[in-house]
């Protein structure tokens, strides 16, 4: 996967780090040899917009699956209990605000391409 595949419109997430202590500090990342000011990288990018479209795949398989067993016009009420979860296990997921947000989004999309 390269930086161009993913969509311009997923978040770019700067990592934050809590560090203890009076002194101030600089949180950085390591890449090879060396240190860098922390600015999420291209790989970090990459690994983190594919564990949100895994993560969006798998809810709309969700989705799909509990619409198919409910009554077909559930669907919308379906997604409102759907978009919900996602945002009360984002921290258990990992993801940010952003990257929930996206998730949610685009998850509302994809549900609103099945049902035309």
């Amino acid at each position: 996967m390269t930086e161009r595949e993913i969509p311009e419109d997923f978040p770019r997430v700067t990592p934050t780090g809590v560090v203890p202590g009076v002194q101030p500090k600089l949180g950085v990342t390591k890449v090879g040899d060396l240190y860098m000011a922390t600015e999420q990288t291209a790989h970090d990018r990459e690994a983190r917009f594919a564990m949100c479209v895994d993560l969006l795949q798998q809810l709309l398989a969700y989705w799909q699956r509990k619409r198919a067993e409910r009554r077909p016009d559930a669907g919308d009420e379906l997604l409102q209990k759907v978009l919900a979860s996602v945002a009360r296990k984002r921290f258990a997921w990992g993801l940010s605000p952003e990257e929930a947000d996206w998730v949610a989004n685009s998850l509302c999309v994809a549900v609103r391409d099945r049902q035309e």
